[in-house]
């Protein structure tokens, strides 16, 4: 009787040392499984670190457009005054081309003479009229080209701002699927526990 109840002891004692080299091994398992999820959590972290990263790029490339855009709202303000300084000459040329006709009309002096400076002032009429149409169309272009980098930059924005959104969900869901697999790895191999 007593050999029987030392042989059961004995058997008592090697399954309960594999019960505790079990246990030993799951806690290395886990604590593996610990390291692995710090190791995730910094990879996060740093993808986290970069797209803000990208963000200030993004940001810096907003205020670079926004002066090129006030840049070039100057330069159509100056188009405007450089516009308006023709307008203003034209007319002057205009007086002046109708006070030399009245000159032609009153003096009788030398023909030909007079006739080269009328052909002259006109010359310089159409030159300016040319130059004003010039002016016009390079005006309505840069307006055209403002609105196009209006177009280019509201574009920009919705494709960055859509790029990251997708870039931090892709992220965060496969972080959390692989969360879940280690979670359910470590649960599958705990000991079940006793009712």
């Amino acid at each position: 009787m007593a050999e029987v109840t030392l042989e059961s002891l004995q058997a008592s004692i090697g399954r309960l040392q594999d019960s505790t080299e079990s246990m030993q091994a799951s806690i290395g398992s886990l604590q593996a499984s610990t390291e692995s999820m710090q190791t995730s959590i910094a990879s996060l972290k740093s993808s986290t670190e970069s797209l803000q990263a990208s963000t200030e790029s993004l940001q810096a490339s907003t205020e670079s457009l926004q002066a090129t855009t006030e840049s070039m709202q100057a330069s159509i303000a100056n188009l405007r005054s450089l516009v308006e300084h023709s307008l203003e000459e034209q007319a002057i040329l205009r007086r002046e081309m109708a006070e030399t006709r009245r000159a032609v009309a009153d003096v009788s002096g030398d023909v030909a003479q007079l006739t080269r400076t009328v052909a002259a002032i006109s010359r310089t009429g159409a030159e300016s009229r040319s130059e004003v149409a010039d002016i016009r169309s390079l005006t309505l272009a840069l307006v055209d080209q403002g609105r196009r980098l209006d177009r280019r930059f509201t574009e920009f924005r919705d494709d960055m701002e859509l790029m990251v959104k997708a870039e931090l969900m892709g992220r965060l869901g496969h972080f959390e699927i692989r969360i879940e697999n280690r979670l359910s790895a470590i649960e599958d191999r705990l000991p079940p526990q006793a009712a």
